[in-house]
């Protein structure tokens, strides 16, 4: 049965923002919250932070292109085939396929942090960061560790040992309700009235992200309206959906932004923003042969084949090594600028060579395992 590779290029291109986007409010966090008060490069920050081009580091909008092709994803097959056994296999293994990686990278924070291996906190104190400031001040606990990584994270939202795992959660809940819907209408030729509910219940949560996803990929398979062979609405598709996703946290203070959103939204349009923006993406990714072309290539099918494994590992990494390098780089009296570029291009190089290996030996095993438990 095909793959659809050049979407693990999309998903891969996502985890490496999200590991920008940490590194960036761990060590330049001006450039995501735009004060221009405590470093220099004022011009730098606006066009990084007061542009579309923001989306480099704009971590949210990441996770909202997860959670639209994990809705794609797990109802590929179904549509492809219209057999409800894939739901059934899909759904009784997806604890363990998400769940093995998770308890492993809890089990490593913990053991870095009994070992005084995080740096965070000396860094914030450098960098400003008080995002940086908040992880990993307590004294680690290993039942309270095993019980994070074994069911705290997925079922219950528990980031404690490792930051990322906040989206685990929706993950799991959001693949089940993908399972559910498929379950109940996905054969039923009316079905366009169930998203559309679907989509009104889910409005104000990260959910949407995954009603949307099984949605397109639903249009896909059956090949109805969302084949765009006009260049310019399928340009302006791309061009609107990296604006609207591009929305950066304080929209409201933006003056690139701050006018689009009404305030009587405000609450909800930051999800929904980066929902729609990923969304809009999507719809450009499956109707341009030249991007999927691209993304099919070796570096972003490899990007994507550890991409799990990346975002698991990133905020680890830039929490230990990173921000001893980064200390290190400072106190000898290196310039903040190239302390940041030497920490930025050695941390990428060692996350890619440790998510290969997780991947390899921990991602792999955690598929294999739950394929012992149901076959298709």
């Amino acid at each position: 049965m095909s793959k659809v590779k050049y979407l693990d290029g999309v998903r891969g291109i996502a985890a490496f923002i999200v590991f920008i986007h940490h590194f960036t409010l761990a060590f330049m966090p001006l450039l995501f919250w735009g004060d221009p008060n405590r470093f220099e490069g004022e011009s730098f920050k606006k066009l990084i932070h007061d542009t579309p081009i923001g989306i480099i580091i704009n971590g949210n909008f990441a996770v909202c292109m997860f959670f639209v092709l994990s809705g794609f994803v797990l109802s590929y097959k179904f549509f492809l085939t219209g057999e409800a056994k894939i739901i059934t296999s899909s759904a009784f293994r997806r604890y363990i396929r998400l769940g093995l990686p998770v308890f492993v990278s809890v089990m490593i924070s913990y053991f870095i942090l009994k070992a005084g291996g995080y740096f965070n906190k000396e860094v914030a104190r450098m960098t400003g960061s008080k995002w940086f400031m908040d992880f990993w001040g307590f004294e680690p606990n290993l039942f309270s560790a095993i019980k994070n990584g074994l069911y705290g994270a997925l079922i219950k939202g528990d980031n404690t040992y490792n930051s990322v795992l906040w989206t685990l959660k929706w993950e799991l809940f959001g693949s089940f309700i993908v399972y559910s819907f498929l379950m109940i209408f996905g054969k039923s030729p009316k079905r366009h009235l169930a998203y559309i509910i679907s989509v009104f219940l889910a409005w104000d949560s990260y959910y949407l992200a995954f009603i949307l996803g099984m949605m397109i990929c639903d249009i896909h398979v059956n090949k109805k309206w969302l084949s765009i062979k006009n260049k310019f609405i399928l340009y302006t598709l791309l061009i609107v959906g990296v604006y609207i996703g591009s929305t950066p946290v304080d929209y409201t203070q933006n003056i690139g932004y701050k006018y689009l959103y009404p305030d009587i939204i405000m609450n909800q349009f930051f999800v929904l923003s980066h929902i729609i923006g990923a969304f809009l993406i999507i719809v450009f990714t499956l109707n341009s042969s030249r991007l999927q072309k691209l993304l099919s290539t070796k570096p972003f099918t490899f990007l994507g084949d550890i991409s799990y494994s990346l975002y698991l590992l990133h905020l680890l990494v830039i929490g230990s090594f990173s921000a001893y390098l980064f200390k290190t780089l400072i106190l000898s009296n290196i310039s903040y600028k190239l302390s940041y570029t030497l920490t930025l291009l050695v941390t990428t190089i060692l996350i890619f060579f440790l998510s290969y290996f997780y991947h390899r030996f921990v991602d792999r095993r955690s598929i294999e395992l739950s394929k012992r438990f149901f076959m298709d």
